[in-house]
């Protein structure tokens, strides 16, 4: 499928009350949101996530938490913990981090 061709409608979903949505519905990455968001409700600290946007033109994730999430605080290590585990590549801050491994089999 092309680039731009979505493989997955609706490319935006609730998943454990956390937005996910990726600019062109690639399956990939709509699994790797959603193995973050169950991650997530299982450390209890999905309801602290607002949304997830993955952009599929620069293969980066956006991370989107509640503004009563402090830098440093317990809340958003179990956050930066989850994304690094779950997610390929995310924005964190002012940088970009890497996560596991990107599963190639679901391109």
């Amino acid at each position: 499928m092309g680039e731009k061709g979505h493989e997955v409608e609706p490319a935006n979903l609730s998943v454990f009350r956390i937005l996910v949505s990726s600019r062109y519905g690639k399956t990939r990455e709509l699994i790797e949101m959603m193995r973050f968001a169950e991650a997530a409700a299982g450390a209890a600290v999905a309801h602290h996530v607002k949304s997830l946007f993955y952009d599929s033109a620069a293969g980066l994730c956006t991370i989107d938490v509640d503004v009563a999430v402090t830098r440093y605080s317990e809340v958003e290590d179990e956050i930066l913990r989850i994304a690094k585990q779950t997610l390929s590549q995310f924005n964190w801050h002012d940088g970009i981090e890497h996560g596991g491994q990107r599963d190639n089999t679901l391109d």
